[in-house]
């Protein structure tokens, strides 16, 4: 706003305005004397109207032009019955009453004024305060929606990974390691990760997720290599949020961890995380991803002792059919007893060649399909052993049969198998073998 002297402009023209306004008048209409016997006077109106509007200051000024308009070469002359004081008095008398009245209505109007920037004041301060929590309102409810679709995600996250888990615990150390990299994916979501095998030159790695054909991570660690060495000698998780684990893993990846044989504390593998986005890079993922490889360590452990279990069991658990570690007991019993009774003992392997390579579940049906036709035609006591794992033969045990009613049924075998409408038993070629395996004719062994 436009000031001079430090008065608002439009307070200093409409001043001048209205009482060049009114002396004009009086000298048109009236005798010139500006209405110096006019009571009240006309000038008041610029000092009231100024004073209300403007303020202290702006009425100051108007009551000041108001008394120059009005006595400036226009003042009276004395009396003869006027003392020299009352001339004075009745001089500056109108001068001082709007002096007065401008200081008092003006800092009623300055006390106005005042109210109101107050108002505005704290108008603009709700204003303020109103966007400020408008503003905070709009981020805590993002927050909370992205909380929300984090937790849901996490909730998700957290039954896929309990899925994920469940579909690797096996019994067999070979599915959990192929199903390694679906958990890894499924718990901690990184974009890029690989898992390795302990080798006898250091890790080879075995999967690697994500990667480009140019990535500049190592496929193979050496047993020089301080990662390695690190591995085995502390068996802890690396990551870079620690500034030493940070010198060990360079650019390799951001976390790492071994997977320890709970049974027997040996380092069998190692996983490794290349790349993670940054807000998963948290305290719970990596004691998260601890816990995960222990698990995996664990479950690992429990593979390998049923292994051992089974290979060392009467029965081999997917077949029904005894065990070929049972079979080497067997054949030694009842090789010794054949021996010593002169009776015979032949072994009769039924070998059993697909179009197509059998494993896993169908191997398995094949196995139990075989061996419930040959139950159906051979005598209780004929013990039926299963082979080598990736096979699909089985072995009869005949003790104390003579040679010639074993090929007799060797001849029934062949043709209930070849017999057989089932699918399963597609084949290239069957082959029904016997060997003597007790004593034979002439009182040696085979």
């Amino acid at each position: 706003m436009r000031r001079i002297f430090g008065f608002r402009a439009s307070a200093i023209f409409e001043t001048l305005f209205i009482l060049i306004a009114i002396t004009v008048l009086s000298f048109v209409f009236g005798d010139g004397d500006r209405y110096l016997n006019v009571y009240p006077h006309p000038f008041w109106i610029v000092v009231l109207l100024i004073a209300a509007q403007y303020g202290t200051g702006e009425a100051i000024m108007s009551a000041l032009l108001s008394s120059i308009f009005l006595l400036a070469f226009n003042i009276p002359e004395q009396a003869l019955n006027e003392s020299i004081y009352e001339y004075l008095f009745a001089i500056i008398k109108r001068p001082i009453l709007w002096f007065s009245m401008a200081v008092i209505i003006g800092q009623l109007r300055m006390r106005h004024i005042e109210e109101r920037e107050e108002l505005k004041t704290e108008r603009n301060d709700a204003v303020v305060r109103k966007d400020a929590i408008t503003t905070a309102y709009t981020n805590l409810k993002e927050v909370k929606e992205f909380l929300e679709t984090k937790l849901a995600g996490q909730l998700s996250g957290v039954s896929s990974a309990y899925k994920a888990i469940r579909s690797i615990e096996s019994l067999n150390q070979s599915r959990i390691l192929l199903g390694l990299s679906e958990v890894v994916e499924t718990v901690m979501r990184p974009e890029k990760f690989s898992i390795y095998a302990l080798g006898g030159g250091g890790f080879e790695s075995a999967t690697c997720e994500g990667w480009e054909d140019d990535e500049i991570y190592s496929r193979r660690f050496s047993t020089d290599s301080d990662l390695y060495k690190k591995m085995l000698s502390e068996k802890r998780v690396f990551c870079i949020v620690n500034k030493d684990d940070a010198k060990i893993l360079d650019v390799e990846g951001v976390i790492a961890a071994p997977l320890i044989d709970s049974s027997t504390g040996e380092v069998f593998g190692m996983i490794k995380i290349e790349q993670l986005d940054f807000d998963e890079l948290t305290l719970s993922n990596i004691d998260t991803f601890r816990v995960l490889c222990e698990w995996i360590g664990v479950a690992y452990a429990n593979a390998a002792q049923y292994r051992e279990l089974e290979d060392a069991s009467m029965v081999d658990r997917e077949t029904g059919l005894f065990s070929y570690n049972y079979f080497t007991k067997q054949s030694a019993l009842f090789s010794g007893i054949s021996l010593r009774n002169k009776s015979p003992l032949i072994e009769t392997k039924v070998h059993l060649v697909p179009e197509t390579p059998l494993t896993g579940e169908k191997k398995v049906e094949t196995l139990k399909l075989m061996r419930k036709l040959l139950k159906e035609i051979i005598p209780d006591d004929f013990q039926l052993f299963v082979t080598k794992r990736q096979s699909t033969d089985i072995i009869i045990l005949t003790p104390f049969m003579a040679l010639k009613d074993v090929k007799k049924y060797n001849k029934k075998i062949e043709k209930v198998i070849l017999g057989s409408s089932n699918h399963i038993l597609s084949y290239g070629s069957l082959e029904v073998i016997h060997k003597e395996i007790g004593y034979v004719s002439g009182g040696a062994k085979k």
